[in-house]
C-alpha cells in the first residue's frame, strides 16, 4: 500500500523508494491494478492513484498497463499497487 498523508496527493520518501523499487523488478508489459478507496472524497483519492500511476511510469523505460479499481464504499488514505501480469514476479501485492 502507498500511504498518503490526509488531504495530500504526494507521495513520501519512502513510498518513492518503494515503488522504485518495484519499477526495477517489472518487465514490458506488467499489468498493474492501482486500486483507490473513494469514500467522501473521490476526486482526491483518485489523484492519488494516478500519482502513482505517472511515478512508475516515470521509472520505467517499457510500457506498462495500468487499471484503476474505485472502492466508493471505504475510506483510506491508501493506494493498492497490484502487478497483475509479470515474468519476473509472482503475484505481488504493494
Amino acid at each position: 500500500m502507498v500511504t498518503f498523508a490526509k488531504n495530500s496527493k504526494r507521495l513520501n520518501s519512502s513510498d518513492e523508494r518503494n515503488l522504485t523499487r518495484l519499477a526495477h523488478e517489472l518487465v514490458k508489459g506488467t499489468s498493474i491494478t492501482l486500486t483507490y478507496y473513494a469514500k467522501g472524497q473521490s476526486a482526491l483519492a483518485k489523484a492519488r492513484a494516478l500519482v502513482v500511476e505517472s511515478f512508475l511510469k516515470s521509472r520505467h523505460s517499457e510500457p506498462l498497463h495500468f487499471t484503476l479499481q474505485k472502492v466508493p464504499s471505504k475510506s483510506s488514505n491508501a493506494v493498492k499497487v497490484t502487478p497483475t501480469k509479470n515474468k519476473k514476479l509472482r503475484r505481488v501485492v504493494f
